[in-house]
C-alpha cells in the first residue's frame, strides 16, 4: 500500500478513492463476463490494487478530516464500516444471485460503486493542500 499512499499524498485522496470505486465496478463487470480461469486471476490481482486504493485513500482522508482527539474513534468507525459493508454486501450478493442469477448479480452490484463515485465527485472535498 505504500506506493498508493505516496501517490495519495502527491495527487490527493479524492482521485485515489475515485479510481478505487471505478476499479471496483470494473472488477465486478469482469467477473460477470469472465470466461476462463486466467481472466479471473488477472481480475483478482486488479481487485487487490483497487481495494488497496480505496482503503489507503479512505484511511488518509479520514485521518485528514478527523480532529486529533477523535482520530482513533474515526479510524475505528472506518474499519467497522468496512466490516459491516463486507457482511451486508455478501448477503446482498447472495440474494441477488438467487433472484437473478450469478452473472446478473455482478452486473447489478457494479452499479453501487459507480453511485459511490458520483457521491465522491460531487460531495467530497480534497483534503490535500497543494500550495
Amino acid at each position: 500500500m505504500a506506493p498508493i499512499g505516496k501517490l495519495s499524498d502527491k495527487i490527493g485522496r479524492k482521485p485515489i478513492i475515485t479510481f478505487g470505486l471505478i476499479g471496483t465496478s470494473t472488477v465486478l463487470v469482469l467477473y460477470a463476463i469472465a470466461y476462463d480461469l486466467y481472466l479471473l486471476i488477472v481480475t483478482q490481482l486488479f481487485l487487490a490494487v483497487v481495494f488497496a486504493s480505496i482503503y489507503t485513500g479512505g484511511s488518509a482522508f479520514v485521518s485528514d478530516i478527523a480532529p486529533k482527539f477523535k482520530h482513533n474513534e474515526a479510524m475505528g468507525y472506518l474499519n467497522s464500516s468496512i466490516t459491516v459493508g463486507a457482511v451486508a454486501g455478501t448477503i446482498l450478493a447472495g440474494i441477488l444471485a438467487e433472484l437473478f442469477g450469478l452473472r446478473e448479480m455482478f452486473w447489478i452490484l457494479a452499479i453501487l460503486p459507480l453511485l459511490g463515485t458520483v457521491i465522491v465527485i460531487l460531495k467530497v472535498h480534497e483534503t490535500v493542500n497543494f500550495h
